[in-house]
């Protein structure tokens, strides 16, 4: 039945669900802290483990990620349309999960107790959350997604900080001397190639000494270019420019 098993403190590991289980209640091994992996019969008709993970049969819905499993980012299974009511409850090792855009629904308390959980990109727009309460205690958690999405309005609703997609895996600037001038390069991802970057350069009080825009190219190489060194460059800001005003401070390198 609904959390049959669960907190259960010492449960380590289901060795074997035999063929004859044909249902499993929502949140059954929730909060098993110590356990590490579920394991099921080939021969049963309606679960399946995949690395010690229980799904249903067909991979569409995850039900039960073990809460003592030690890795720290996952992503379901590529058949995946659903998570499951408690499927990540109290997996407090778990930073990173991504959601691809077939998952359009997130069960009742999913991630309750996550209290490492970082980051969640979710890719379905129009995903569901039937009670609202799948992230609660997640204090760490930044949602991503795309602007205007479900997922926004569901972060801005329960207060969850949120960013879009535009501004994931955009990686620090960095600044190498060289013979009088600085070689730059700042990696981005896809989603802000052809734009524009304004890069500024400050003393060491934090007054603005140059700006320079670069244009970010179409393919995935890094923005790499060079400017005449001035002994006086502290550090220097990285935004994306959109002709007016920078949008958002990408990173920051020091330079000497």
């Amino acid at each position: 039945g609904e959390c049959a098993f669960y907190e259960c403190e010492n449960l380590a590991t289901i060795s074997m669900l035999p063929y004859s289980v044909t249902s499993i209640g929502g949140g059954a091994f929730a909060g098993c802290q110590k356990l590490s992996g579920i394991n099921v019969s080939t021969a049963n008709n309606n679960y399946c483990a995949v690395s010690g993970v229980l799904y249903n049969k067909n991979r569409t819905t995850l039900v039960q990620y073990p809460a003592g499993k030690t890795n720290v980012a996952y992503t379901p299974q590529s058949t995946t349309t659903s998570i499951g009511d408690y499927a990540f409850y109290g997996c407090e090792n778990i930073k990173n999960i991504v959601l691809d855009k077939k998952i359009s629904h997130i069960g009742s308390y999913a991630f309750w107790y996550c209290t490492n959980l970082e980051v969640v990109d979710i890719y379905n727009d129009n995903f569901t959350v039937p009670n609202g309460n799948a992230f609660y205690g997640c204090n760490k958690l930044t949602i991503y997604g795309n602007k205007n999405s479900a997922a926004e309005t569901y972060a801005n609703s329960k207060k969850i900080n949120f960013k879009t997609f535009l501004w994931k895996n955009i990686i620090t600037p960095q600044a190498v001397i060289n013979n009088g001038k600085l070689d730059i390069t700042v990696s981005v991802n896809k989603d802000i190639k052809n734009n524009k970057l304004l890069c500024a350069f400050y003393d060491a009080k934090g007054i603005l000494l140059k700006t320079q825009i670069i244009d970010v190219p179409s393919t995935s190489e890094p923005v790499e270019f060079s400017v005449a060194d001035d002994s006086r460059y502290s550090y220097m800001k990285a935004a994306l420019w959109n002709g007016m005003t920078p949008s958002a401070i990408i990173g920051r390198t020091n330079i000497r």
